[in-house]
């Protein structure tokens, strides 16, 4: 975290609690798009992923919280601090990789991230070095020359070598191939993970961060639609099977009914309540089976579940 030389011992101990993104109503317009009210925390040393289909506004939110778009209202808080848009010590903070992002093209590996480790007063060279080697990026090669994946990693790399609190990461992988694609997230799974930074990865392809996220959260047509913790949401979500000649209509936070001979095979958002109502109608020999994230992800986004124990926002 930024020093701080005049705050207090209580405004450190806020600042301690602080989330590392704070959004508070934050909205704004792009053309005839229109992203917000939002409002969403992540908290120190989570990773969260923000899913969407493409045109759905990750990337204006993104740029909003950068202040490379100017909001119309609402405020952005960094580790407890106002993130100013015409302001730029908060961003000593924060790691951000934006789409088309630039480069000095006609300058090599090395002599790019020399002129990024320039801007952070923090950047790391014992550790930039280790990305380097782990993401196969050679210093000597000219940027120009590099795929879309190795530019990706390029930017990565120049995003995190100053080990910050916070890393924006706008859909990291696009563009990629798959093999490149697979190499990347591995690293970069790995340099989230056993760092003390949080994240905020935005993508329109699950898998994306299926392995590292702890939470998840949801936008549709520039607002956040669902926002869960992922384990809560593999937990809450299960097929169940049994047999029963009673109307299973009354029972809560159905998504899906199929008929597999004498038995109904449900499922459900939110398998303690249905499986309590299962056993207060009396069925017996209930199974469960739980669902993978891929398959909830896909009905939370077509709009098709009701999203039992949603964090609204």
């Amino acid at each position: 975290m930024t020093r701080h030389e005049d705050v207090n011992i209580e405004e450190a101990d806020d600042l301690i609690d602080a989330p590392a993104l704070k959004v508070e109503g934050l909205s704004t317009s792009r053309g005839d798009f229109r992203l917000g009210p939002i409002s969403m925390d992540i908290p120190m040393g989570t990773v969260t992923g923000l899913i969407g289909p493409n045109g759905s506004g990750k990337t204006t939110l993104m740029s909003s919280i950068m202040g490379l778009l100017k909001p119309e209202g609402g405020r952005v808080e960094v580790c407890g601090k106002f993130a100013d848009p015409n302001e730029g010590e908060w961003k000593q903070n924060v790691g951000f990789v934006f789409q088309g992002q630039g480069f000095f093209q006609d300058f090599s590996v090395e002599e790019n991230l020399r002129f990024f480790s320039k801007i952070y007063r923090d950047w790391d060279s014992q550790y930039c070095r280790s990305l380097m080697i782990r993401m196969s990026v050679k210093a000597d090669r000219k940027v120009g020359e590099l795929s879309t994946g190795e530019k990706a990693k390029l930017a990565f790399i120049a995003a995190a070598s100053h080990r910050p609190a916070l890393l924006i990461l706008d859909e990291p992988t696009n563009g990629m191939d798959v093999l490149i694609r697979e190499e990347f997230l591995e690293a970069m799974g790995e340099t989230v993970r056993n760092g003390d930074n949080s994240a905020l990865i935005s993508t329109h392809i699950l898998s994306d961060v299926s392995g590292i996220a702890d939470h998840l959260t949801f936008v549709s047509e520039g607002r956040i639609s669902h926002h869960f913790a992922k384990d809560e949401l593999l937990d809450s979500w299960r097929r169940v099977s049994f047999r029963t000649e009673q109307d299973i209509n009354i029972l809560p936070w159905i998504e899906k009914v199929e008929r597999q001979g004498e038995f109904y095979v449900v499922t459900t958002s939110n398998a303690p309540a249905t499986l309590k109502v299962l056993d207060l109608m009396g069925v017996k020999s209930v199974e469960q089976q739980r669902i993978e994230l891929g398959e909830i992800t896909r009905l939370i986004l077509t709009g098709k579940a009701r999203a039992a124990k949603a964090e609204k926002f």
